[in-house]
C-alpha cells in the first residue's frame, strides 16, 4: 500500500486573568481548533492465481486444494514458508522478494474529515498573605485548582485489504490541584500537584486482522481510561554556586472500558469473540519516575567550571499490546516487561570569561546500566517479546560558540 497524509490545523486561543481580590485570581480561557485530515491510499493485493501457479511447479507442493492453499509434501523438519518464498526472486534488485501483484485491481481510496473542537479551561488560585508567613521559613505560598479539557483529533488508519479505518477523536478532562511555594529566603522552590485525567475513546496500538486474515498492527480506540497522579518538583540553592534539583511522579493508570476481539478465532474463521481487557496495565509507561541533579560552579582566573551529575529512575515497564502478552506478563513479568532501571550521567562544562564559548565533556550512562529504549510484546500473534536497548556508556566532548 501507498499511504499519504495531508493535515491542516487552525487554532485560536484566549486566556484572561481576573483579580477577584488581592489574594484570589481567576484564570479562564479556551482553544478553538479546526483540523482537516485528508488521507489517500492505493492498496495493491497479491495475484493469488499467479503465485499459486508458481508454487504448483515445485515438486515439494501438491496441487491447490483451495485458491492459494497447497499441501506441503516435504518432511516435517523443513520450513514450507521459506521454501515457497525461495520460488520467487528479487527482480528489481532492491533486496526485497517480488511476488506477483494484482495491479489491475488496485483499490484507490480517498478520505477527508474535519474536526471542530472547543477546549475550555478555568483555574482559581489563592496567594497567601505575606503577613501570615512572617518569622517563618516560608517566603511565598500559592494554591490553585484547575479544570481543563484536551482534544486529539481522529484520523484514518490503513488496515490492509480493509482499506482506511477511521479512528475516533480522543478527549480528556483534567482536574488538577497544586501548591507552589518558596522557602528559606527563596533558596528552595517547591511545586506539588495531584491530578485526575479521564479519557474517552483513548487511542492505542492494537493487533487485528483484515478481511483476508492478514495480521495488522494499527491504532484503535480502547474506550475509556483514567490516570490519577502526583508530581513533585524541587530546586534548592544551599549556596549561590550549588544547585540541586529533584522531581518525582507517580501515576495510577486504569482502563474503565477496554473491549477487544480474540485474535485467534478472528484470524482462523472470522469469528468475533469479545474479550474484556480493562484489567490490563498501560503499556510502555512506567508508574513511577524520579530525577535528581546536582551541580556546582567554580570561578577561576581561567573561566567558570560547572560539574554536574544527573540520575534518572524509571519503574518497571509493561510492553504488551495483546491479551496473551498480559497473561504471560502476569505469570512472569520478564515475558512481557522489563524491571526498573537507573541511569546516571555526568558532565563538566567550562565557560570562557566572556560567556560566548564553552567546552563540555560528558559521560552518559557512566554505570553502563542496561535499560530499555522501547519494545513490544506480541504473544498472541508472533510469540515475540522484543526490547530495544538504550545507549551503553558513551563519552563525548562538545564545543559551543555563541555569535
Amino acid at each position: 500500500s501507498v499511504f499519504e497524509l495531508d493535515n491542516q490545523t487552525y487554532g485560536a486561543y484566549f486566556q484572561g486573568v481576573f483579580d477577584v481580590t488581592e489574594n484570589i485570581q481567576w484564570t479562564f480561557g479556551g482553544r478553538y481548533t479546526v483540523e482537516t485530515r485528508s488521507t489517500d491510499q492505493v492498496f495493491t493485493g497479491s495475484d493469488i492465481d499467479a503465485i499459486s501457479a508458481r508454487i504448483a511447479l515445485s515438486p515439494q507442493f501438491g496441487p491447490a486444494v483451495a485458491p492459494g492453499f497447497h499441501p506441503f509434501l516435504g518432511s516435517w523438519a523443513q520450513d514450507p514458508v521459506s521454501i515457497a518464498a525461495s520460488l520467487f526472486t528479487d527482480e528489481d534488485g532492491d533486496g526485497i522478494i517480488d511476488f506477483p501483484m494484482d495491479r489491475d485491481n488496485a483499490v484507490v481510496q480517498k478520505e477527508k474529515v474535519t474536526f471542530r473542537e472547543f477546549s475550555p479551561m478555568t483555574s482559581l488560585s489563592y496567594v497567601f498573605d505575606g503577613e501570615w508567613m512572617e518569622d517563618s521559613v516560608v517566603d511565598s505560598l500559592m494554591a490553585y485548582a484547575t479544570w481543563s479539557n484536551g482534544f486529539k483529533s481522529g484520523f484514518f488508519e490503513p488496515k490492509g485489504a480493509d482499506g482506511l479505518k477511521f479512528i475516533e477523536p480522543e478527549e480528556v478532562e483534567n482536574i488538577e490541584l497544586g501548591i507552589k511555594s518558596d522557602w528559606f529566603g527563596r533558596r528552595l522552590r517547591s511545586n506539588l500537584s495531584i491530578y485526575n485525567m479521564d479519557y474517552k475513546q483513548i487511542q492505542l496500538l492494537q493487533i487485528s486482522t483484515d478481511r483476508n486474515n492478514n495480521l495488522q498492527v494499527t491504532m484503535d480506540n480502547a474506550g475509556a481510561a483514567t490516570i490519577k497522579g502526583v508530581e513533585l518538583e524541587m530546586t534548592w540553592l544551599p549556596t549561590p554556586r550549588l544547585m540541586m534539583q529533584f522531581s518525582y511522579s507517580r501515576n495510577d493508570y486504569s482502563y474503565d472500558e477496554f473491549t477487544d476481539l480474540e485474535l485467534i478465532p478472528l484470524a482462523i474463521n472470522g469469528t468475533r469473540v469479545p474479550v474484556d481487557r480493562s484489567d490490563e496495565s498501560f503499556a510502555i509507561v512506567p508508574e513511577q519516575t524520579a530525577y535528581f541533579g546536582v551541580q556546582y560552579e567554580f570561578k577561576t582566573d581561567y573561566g567558570r567550571f560547572v560539574p554536574r551529575v544527573d540520575v534518572s529512575y524509571k519503574d518497571k515497564i509493561y510492553y504488551g499490546i495483546d491479551r496473551k502478552s498480559w497473561e504471560a506478563y502476569k505469570r512472569d513479568e520478564s515475558r512481557g516487561g522489563v524491571p526498573s532501571s537507573t541511569v546516571a550521567n555526568a558532565m563538566v562544562t567550562w565557560f570562557s570569561d566572556s560567556g560566548d564559548f564553552s567546552v563540555t565533556g560528558y559521560v552518559r550512562n557512566f554505570t553502563d546500566e542496561a535499560y530499555p529504549e522501547g519494545g513490544s510484546a506480541t504473544a498472541e500473534t508472533l510469540g515475540n517479546f522484543v526490547v530495544t536497548p538504550g545507549e551503553p556508556r558513551v563519552y563525548g566532548i562538545e564545543f559551543r560558540k555563541v555569535f
